[in-house]
């Protein structure tokens, strides 16, 4: 095997030590999964500064390197634009979306649909979610195939796929949302540090910045493409596929992220995480994972790459010139574990949609907790199989990119348009929305056969006719895609509630833009004490008498804590480098004037992973 990979024996030893080390990490937190909100939702309790770099992770895919880094070496740096297109979207995520799924309870957006617009819109929209799900699943598998075949050409594209598909769905299986965090955590900072120990050891290579930036073509160093010209880059394409329909369709539609937001502490936590990742840490990760195509362009100048390299090569063959044994072996290690991280909150996020919106409310309901448990593990098994035959699908497109941007672009607009008038528009109904899934789903689905529906709404977009059908405006399909969508959702709307007056009316069921003091009382069940308290170092103590989510804390503690009875309590071990793997939440049953610690029930001192001889920091949440 060593003679047909092209790094050295003890890079392939460093990427098989990796391997076994992510999957023993991955696996220890199986310990942590003794339920379906602990397999889900992590048991509610991680910090902000987890999550955001467990966001790194997922959204630094395993097409992130292959892909940026083929698109920087083709079209330079304007392709550093599909991660700066997030930032219109984060007003509405930080001040909508996660307060009402958080204080909601959504476990997922097709219950959020049943609950806002019925059951049939729920099927609905459960069977668009899961083709958008498979399809990332499929185009992850696939790029990893690409990485691995660049690595050892004898092993073809799906033999890599189906291998690395087996490993991660071994610790997602037993450890879900908890392995997923903890080893994306793991694997986002090997991701960003990979990044930029190629970018210096190119600048080695070649001799320093200038020198660098001297080769780099200067059609290759502007931040954005041409406006609409024939580049599968320009502006226009990129701004409707990605930053319109994408980034939308990542953040509010995607359920691997929905449990990402749902595994933090509280719904601060979840909107720091999420205003850190988008300030920070993605303007790091785009520079990261496309900078190997930029050194690409300046060492094919000075004559430096082998001569018939592919645009798709370039990370691989960049990252092999300018490193050493063992550090190419954990560059590549840092490319699988792309995949797993992406891979990974993708499964179990399609789990649970097949849990919680399938098989939980109608096909076996009534089941106890540890059976929906088992069937989610079987069913990431089952998800991977899936996603592994589309990897054919996917190699019929000449780029990465182009396989990524057509997919998007012909099933996101539906899932967009549905969720973004149902959190704004308040008037929003039923037929709207079944409109919008049934009406918008076939009309972007005839303009796969029928191109030239989208020419209207191209911006001077000049198609490839000579392309199979569904291959012409593979972009700018989102553009049409999310107008019609649209429109037929006003209408249908306007005509729902013409023929029935009861649509007329405006829902007090809280689901669309509503105050956030209104979201948290619903969430508690009583008005919520916003009053600014302490976080308070304590004790625990076992106390049999209590109920399974109670506490009782010493009146000095609820003193310091701002604290009443019947407020929500969030305890956790007082190492704060744990980020909240050994903590819970709980509610404040009694103020003590007996003891000096926190008497706490047999079951949260298990689900919390306790150790009473260990102090813990105790807060008020509200």
């Amino acid at each position: 095997m060593t003679e047909d990979f092209i790094g050295t024996p003890i890079d392939l030893t460093v990427i098989i030590v990796y391997f076994l080390g992510i999957l023993a990490f991955g696996s220890y937190f199986a310990r942590y999964t003794k339920t379906t909100t602990d397999f889900f939702f992590a048991g509610q309790r991680f910090a902000w500064w987890l999550v955001a770099f467990s966001f790194i992770a997922t959204t630094v895919g395993s097409y992130s390197f292959i892909k940026y880094s083929e698109a920087a070496y083709t079209y330079g740096l304007a392709s550093t634009q599909s991660y700066t297109n997030d930032w219109m979207w984060m007003p509405l995520l930080v001040l909508g979306w996660i307060p009402i799924i958080y204080y909601q309870r959504i476990r997922s957006i097709p219950e959020y649909f049943e609950r806002r617009f019925g059951t049939i819109n729920r099927g609905l929209y459960t069977s668009l979610l899961l083709l958008y799900m498979l399809g990332y699943v499929g185009i992850n598998l696939y790029t990893l195939g690409i990485a691995v075949h660049a690595l050892m050409p004898s092993v073809t594209v799906l033999q890599a796929a189906i291998a690395v598909a087996c490993f991660t769905a071994i610790y997602v299986t037993a450890g879900g949302q908890s392995s997923v965090i903890m080893t994306d955590l793991a694997q986002a900072c090997l991701l960003l540090a990979a990044g930029f120990l190629i970018f210096f050891g190119g600048l080695y290579q070649l001799g320093g910045f200038e020198n660098f930036w001297t080769h780099v073509p200067p059609e290759s160093r502007h931040s954005l493409g041409e406006f609409s010209g024939k580049s599968n880059l320009s502006f226009v394409k990129i701004f409707w596929q990605d930053g319109m329909a994408n980034s939308f369709a990542f953040w509010f539609v995607n359920q691997g992220m929905v449990l990402r937001f749902l595994s933090a502490r509280s719904e601060r936590d979840a909107k720091k995480a999420v205003l850190f990742n988008a300030l920070i840490l993605m303007p790091i990760a785009s520079f990261a994972v496309c900078n190997a195509g930029l050194l690409g362009r300046a060492m094919d100048a000075v004559g430096m790459f082998p001569d018939g390299m592919e645009a798709s090569d370039a990370f691989v063959v960049v990252s092999n010139m300018v490193t050493f044994p063992g550090l190419f072996g954990l560059i590549m290690a840092a490319l699988v574990a792309a995949l797993m991280s992406t891979a990974d909150t993708l499964v179990n996020g399609m789990s649970a949609i097949a849990i919680n919106d399938i098989w939980r409310p109608y096909l076996l309901p009534n089941r106890s907790d540890r059976f929906y448990l088992n069937l989610a593990r079987v069913h990431c098994i089952l998800i991977m199989a899936i996603g592994l035959s589309l990897v054919p699908l996917f190699d019929q497109f000449k780029t990465i990119y182009d396989a990524h941007g057509a997919f998007t672009a012909s099933v996101t607009p539906p899932l967009v348009v549905s969720l973004f008038l149902a959190i704004v528009w308040r008037r929003f109904n039923r037929v709207g929305a079944m409109s919008v899934l049934v009406l918008g789903t076939l009309m972007v689905g005839y303009s796969l056969y029928n191109p030239y529906v989208i020419q209207p709404f191209a911006h001077g977009v000049i198609p490839d006719e000579s392309a199979a059908p569904y291959k012409m405006f593979k972009y700018m399909r989102a553009c049409y895609g999310l107008a019609v969508c649209l429109g037929v959702g006003i209408l249908g709307n306007w005509i729902g509630a013409l023929f029935n007056p009861s649509l007329r009316l405006i829902p007090d069921d809280h689901l669309s833009l509503t105050s956030r003091l209104t979201l948290m009382g619903l969430y508690k069940g009583s008005a919520p004490n916003t009053e600014k308290g302490e976080t308070v170092l304590s004790s625990l103590d076992k106390d049999e008498n209590l109920q399974e989510d109670e506490v009782q804390v010493p009146h000095a503690v609820a003193e310091r804590m701002k604290a009443k009875v019947g407020d929500l309590i969030y305890i956790e071990d007082e190492r704060r480098w744990l980020g909240g793997l050994k903590s819970v939440h709980a509610k404040l049953a009694g103020i003590n004037d007996s003891s000096e610690k926190v008497q706490i029930s047999s079951d949260l001192l298990d689900r919390g992973h306790f150790d009473l001889t260990r102090r813990v920091r105790v807060s008020k949440v509200f």
